[in-house]
């Protein structure tokens, strides 16, 4: 049956026609420095630079979501797309690109459950969690016997220490970013 293969191939432009707008529906939204990835089929991922709240976050999200309201126009037809965001902060729902995809897609997740358009935050902080870092214990060892650089080497292990117990307790980013 021919029509069957027509409608596959119809089918598959279409998807890629409404793809390829909501991609330059997305250039309008975001800035040169942020980062837009597609993770495969309709999901994307989207690197937010110098956002540090949730409010800032989500004013971006209701911006992208207002952004792809508008129907698209396929061959005559018009096609409305959805659009669900899950929103998750560096370091506050994770210290890895593995752990903030994971807390946004909980957080995506949610956003579904509640409707269409929606954007929902990751609900737990960092310092819910249990975070492990390493203590760096300086010891004489490590001296070079270069008086200024064993000193910069020590003072380099304490901010280290300082950062890691700010990650621990969940510090305001901007607190974290300075340290």
């Amino acid at each position: 049956d021919q029509s069957a293969d027509v409608d596959t191939v119809t089918s598959a432009l279409a998807g890629d026609a409404v793809l390829q707008v909501t991609a330059q529906r997305f250039l309008t939204v975001f800035r040169s420095n942020d980062t837009l990835a597609r993770l495969g089929g309709d999901e994307f991922c989207i690197l937010l630079h110098n956002v540090g709240t949730i409010s800032e976050a989500e004013t971006v999200a209701a911006r992208l979501i207002d952004a792809l309201r508008q129907p698209i126009a396929i061959d005559g037809s018009e096609i409305r797309v959805g659009v669900s965001v899950g929103i998750a902060l560096f370091p506050h729902h994770g210290l890895t690109g593995d752990a903030l995809i994971a807390a946004a897609d909980a957080a995506l997740y949610e956003a579904k459950r509640n409707g269409r358009n929606r954007h929902m935050a990751a609900s737990a902080p960092v310092g819910s969690r249990t975070l492990s870092l390493p203590l760096i214990t300086w010891n004489t060892a490590y001296d070079t016997g270069i008086e200024a650089m064993d000193r910069q080497h020590r003072q380099l292990a304490d901010r280290l220490n300082d950062l890691a117990a700010s990650l621990r307790r969940g510090d305001d980013p901007a607190v974290e970013r300075d340290r």
